[in-house]
């Protein structure tokens, strides 16, 4: 979906597995909050149940089309 965002997360609840901070993740088109200022950064929410791809090595995962 060309509208899903590519995020890196800073946190992560304690229910979740699989999603570290750290990590990169690819979220389903308008599945996250309105952003959030905190500690000078902008952040958005989502839930786990609407990450589509996770990776901690974003560099070796983008390739051109």
């Amino acid at each position: 979906d060309r509208n899903a965002p590519l995020g890196k997360v800073v946190a992560v609840g304690p229910k979740v597995d699989g999603v570290e901070p750290g990590d990169y993740v690819l979220i389903e088109a308008l599945q996250w909050t309105f952003g959030s200022e905190f500690e000078g950064q902008k952040i958005w929410r989502t839930v786990d149940t609407k990450i589509l791809a996770v990776t901690n090595d974003l560099a070796s995962t983008i390739t051109a089309i």
